[in-house]
């Protein structure tokens, strides 16, 4: 192949973790031509997300199971809504399959068009989907990142975000925190709905390791 300058090259718009790069180790010291992956180098500047998996649960829970103790975090992030005659449906996060409330306390900072309220209790419920009588086609969604869980000297600690409607032009946010009394490793998350309803089609939960 002919020389050629980098901007002359074809550009790849479907770059996967597994493609390398070409890199230049210790420019400033002793400059060592090298390879990596993409997955490697986003890694090395703590940037990788790395899907675990996707569930779209159509009962009243999504399990995510033998979750590997090999990221710093985990995020998960929604879309959801269920079959319950109300406006929304509040969505517990257990862990490891512990579903005793008084093993969880949770704060929620909520803003309700323009007013703010906050809540603070012994639950594992800090997430919402929307259910049948909010605006057709709206969806509850969220995140939640669980810092350290693979960890084993402190209890799991778990925030983030989630988003509702409940009528038109009417918006709840909840800025949440979560922490699971607990110092074991992770290895199973559980999305369950409070009231036993089920998840309508299109609800999709993903889980992903970051390193």
């Amino acid at each position: 192949m002919a020389n050629q300058k980098v901007t002359e090259l074809v550009e790849n718009v479907t770059v996967a973790v597994g493609d390398l790069l070409y890199l230049i180790d210790d420019p400033g010291g002793e400059p060592a031509s090298q390879k990596a992956t993409v997955l490697n180098a986003v890694k090395g500047a703590r940037l990788a997300r790395e899907l675990i998996a996707e569930l779209t649960p159509t009962g009243a829970s999504a399990s995510f199971t033998g979750i590997p103790a090999t990221y710093r975090n985990l995020y998960l992030e929604w879309v959801a809504r269920t079959d319950r005659v109300a406006t929304n449906e509040p969505l517990a996060i257990y862990f490891n399959n512990d579903t005793t409330a008084t093993n969880y306390h949770a704060q929620q900072l909520r803003s309700s068009d323009a007013t703010a309220s906050a809540t603070e209790t012994d639950t594992a419920q800090v997430a919402y989907a929307t259910a049948v009588t909010a605006p057709s086609g709206s969806a509850g969604t969220g995140w939640l990142k669980i810092m350290n869980y693979a960890g084993t000297t402190f209890f799991k600690t778990a925030n983030g975000v989630t988003a509702f409607r409940t009528v038109t032009g009417t918006d709840q946010v909840y800025l949440v925190n979560l922490e699971w009394e607990s110092a074991l490793a992770i290895n199973r998350l559980d999305v369950v709905t409070i009231n036993a309803s089920n998840f309508i089609a299109g609800s999709t939960f993903r889980l992903y390791g970051e390193y």
